[in-house]
């Protein structure tokens, strides 16, 4: 693939996201923009999927494919309920 090729599928890629509207498009744009790399393996949400940066505001609530979903949601009620607890 040419460099150009690649530069405007990453592009519309982003373009794809924001057209979502709202805050779920937004934060999907933000995270390719962020770590999405035509060049190396994988999708967009994979790659995402795969972001080593917890310190990220957006990290809790970046995209995750449906078998991500299921594993990140066994663990959220877990750290929301130590989060309430020590309020």
């Amino acid at each position: 693939m040419s460099n150009k090729k690649l530069t405007n599928q990453y592009e519309e890629t982003i373009r794809r996201l924001l057209k979502k509207g709202k805050l779920r498009g937004r934060i999907d744009a933000k995270c390719v923009e962020c770590i999405y790399d035509p060049y190396q393996e994988g999708t967009w949400r994979l790659q995402v999927e795969k972001c080593t940066s917890p310190a990220c505001p957006l990290f809790p609530v970046r995209p995750l494919t449906m078998k991500g979903k299921t594993a990140g949601k066994e663990k959220a009620p877990a750290s929301d309920q130590t989060e309430r607890g020590s309020s």
